[in-house]
């Protein structure tokens, strides 16, 4: 009985074949897998802004720091990083935590908002709120300057406090300095305890 399995130098080609294409399979999946990273899920295309997505991601939280000092916290619902030369990064439902010199902490809401990943200045748009301690800043507006650590809005603003009501045109409020400073035409209520 000559069979293919009785030749001792066939058998063995065969072997050595089946262990070269093993090592080659493992090693061109290797190859292929190694550059992704786990649990990427494919995007599709995000139109926003008029733009085109390029990254879209879920729950983000940024953190941005300068001389190794914390400077704020942004949490996320989504993000997507938009096409073009500046690295914007749109962003839902952000809040974000400043944190002040003196350990205390200023917190920003809003529906939707912009983020700049080069400068990391931000623009918090619609049902903007900045609360810090007894107080409470509302626009639809309003725009973060990360070098100047100043918060600014063009729009309408209302403060509420438990003593007070402002309301104005515009207003700069300084993170550092714990400073604002409020534009066009400017209206105050002021609540006083009455005793009688």
């Amino acid at each position: 009985m000559n069979t293919f399995l009785n030749k001792p130098h066939l058998l063995k080609l065969l072997l050595i074949s089946v262990v070269v294409l093993t090592i080659g399979a493992v090693v061109g999946i290797f190859i292929k897998y190694r550059n992704t990273p786990p649990h990427v899920q494919k995007v599709g295309r995000t139109a926003t802004m008029g733009g085109k997505a390029r990254l879209a991601l879920g729950k983000i939280e940024h953190t941005a720091t300068r001389n190794g000092k914390k400077e704020w916290t942004l949490t996320a619902e989504s993000a997507s990083m938009m096409d073009g030369k500046r690295k914007k990064m749109l962003i839902q439902k952000p809040s974000v935590v400043f944190f002040l010199e003196d350990g205390e902490k200023v917190y920003l809401t809003a529906d939707r908002g912009v983020l700049d990943t080069v400068s990391n200045n931000m623009e918090a748009i619609g049902d903007v709120k900045v609360t810090h301690k007894a107080y409470v800043l509302k626009t639809q507006r309003l725009v973060y300057l990360h070098k100047k650590r100043k918060i600014l809005s063009r729009n309408p603003v209302k403060i509420e406090g438990k003593k007070f009501v402002l309301r104005s045109k515009s207003m700069v409020y300084d993170l550092d300095k714990k400073t604002s400073i409020f534009e066009g035409r400017v209206k105050g209520v002021l609540y006083e305890n009455i005793i009688l």
